[in-house]
């Protein structure tokens, strides 16, 4: 019943890769900036590559109108949503362990937090972007004041995102997989 409910929220079939999106963050210095979101998500419809957004937040990303699940759904329909995706794209968030958790890989996108706290993805095929910074890290949640401006999340463009999502594919051929 909940795969026939969200199958008429996304009408994707499941070996269509599709990317879950997840721009939000609890916290400011956690979150990668909205107009590198922006540029990512206009790479992605360039590319006709579908995506759509999951998350708690103030929407600023301009999603089909149905792909937009933006304060819209449950804790058990954003987990069948992640399940129906290829991959999500994330910060260190709720929703990449989420991900883990029905075996979707995960490319995240980590500022202020490190691995060493251990807030990385675990258990499948993933990809986290970081800045090598002699700062990182400087505070376990992102809470902290950033003298530079977050550069750490600056350094990190929608084109090395790109790029992580083409390896992905590759290396682990989740298209195939989702077949």
């Amino acid at each position: 019943e909940e795969d026939y409910a969200i199958q008429k929220l996304l009408p994707i079939a499941k070996k269509d890769p599709i990317i879950a999106i997840h721009p939000y963050s609890l916290h400011k210095n956690k979150a990668w900036h909205k107009d590198s979101w922006i540029e990512l998500t206009n790479m992605l419809t360039q590319k006709n590559i579908p995506w759509f957004i999951i998350g708690q937040g103030e929407s600023f990303l301009h999603a089909k109108k149905n792909y937009d699940f933006t304060n819209k759904t449950t804790l058990r329909q954003t987990f069948a949503l992640l399940k129906k995706a290829t991959v999500l794209i994330t910060g260190d968030s709720g929703p990449m362990h989420l991900a883990t958790a029905v075996k979707t890989p995960v490319i995240s996108i980590f500022g202020p937090t490190t691995k060493e706290w251990g807030f990385f993805p675990s258990g499948v095929p993933s990809i986290i972007l970081e800045s090598n910074l002699s700062c990182r890290p400087c505070s376990l949640h992102g809470q902290k004041y950033c003298p530079i401006d977050t550069l750490c999340m600056k350094k990190i463009t929608p084109e090395k995102v790109l790029k992580a999502y083409d390896q992905l594919l590759k290396s682990q051929s989740l298209i195939a997989e989702n077949q």
